[in-house]
């Protein structure tokens, strides 16, 4: 298979860092190029010396910063990425693949990349940032990847991508752009939103009594979350104003550190 010898990782929170982490561990003579649009981001990238190159998005073009790459890794959130490809199109790298959670937006943004594939690790964890990367995070996890009808990087490049994923601890799926939002929607979004519906029915009737404590408890943390990457995922995937949802993700995540902790401890007193 065609070789990977230099990888570029745009973004390195906890999906992207543990890429970059794994991607070290299993290519260690592989030349790895990291950008972070945080300078404490990219002083822990540097400092864990999995990167041979820290770069910052905003001073320079990633165009520039990953030309040459055999690869290179979005590891951006939906919008980000869709604002980032129309760049890449005429860029010198061999591959490049995103994952982020909706496809349908993002396959769009893509459109005459003929060099891009469409992914989503279905992989993750509580923790967020590079400090919760970890190499070992994907093993056994399903990769679910979307080739556009413009492809037109080799059958070989794909195979390749295909392996190193594989490589990685990934169970490779494929399926179209359409497909994978339908199936998220019900596997991962839905249940999040219901999250929602169930805490507020819980509290309203009697029965609540009647359910686990555990699973209470469950319901009350999903329910006092931020509405953060769900609000954004459901604007992105139906044509919503994405603008928007992101003010809204700063909002709701700066009010849940002072409501989350009493919300929960009141949770755990009463339930």
């Amino acid at each position: 298979m065609p070789p990977f010898r230099r990888i570029g990782i745009l973004g390195t929170g906890l999906i992207g860092g543990s890429f970059l982490l794994a991607l070290r561990r299993l290519l260690p003579d592989a030349e790895l190029v990291a950008g972070a649009p945080s300078e404490k981001t990219r002083e822990a990238v540097r400092a864990s010396g999995a990167a041979n190159r820290v770069f910052d998005p905003a001073a320079e073009a990633p165009a520039a910063a990953l030309a040459g790459c055999d690869l290179a890794v979005l590891a951006a959130p939906p919008r980000v990425v869709c604002r980032d490809l129309p760049a890449l199109k005429g860029a010198r790298i061999g591959l490049v693949v995103d994952v982020a959670s909706v496809k349908g937006s993002v396959m769009e943004a893509a459109r005459g990349l003929g060099n891009f594939v469409g992914g989503h690790p279905m992989a993750g964890t509580e923790g967020v940032g590079f400090g919760a990367a970890d190499p070992d995070l994907f093993r056994g996890a399903a990769f679910l990847y979307c080739v556009p009808p413009d492809y037109a990087a080799g059958a070989d490049r794909l195979d390749a991508l295909l392996a190193l994923l594989g490589a990685l601890g990934f169970r490779c799926i494929g399926m179209d752009a359409a497909e994978h939002d339908r199936r998220l929607a019900l596997v991962s979004h839905l249940p999040h939103a219901a999250a929602f519906a169930l805490a507020l029915v819980a509290a309203l009737y009697p029965f609540r009594h009647a359910l686990d404590r555990t699973m209470m408890l469950t319901i009350v943390t999903a329910a006092s979350a931020p509405v953060a990457a769900m609000t954004t995922m459901f604007a992105a995937q139906y044509g919503r104003d994405v603008d928007l949802s992101v003010g809204l993700v700063s909002a709701t995540t700066l009010l849940s550190i002072f409501t989350m902790p009493p919300v929960i401890a009141l949770a755990m007193a009463v339930l």
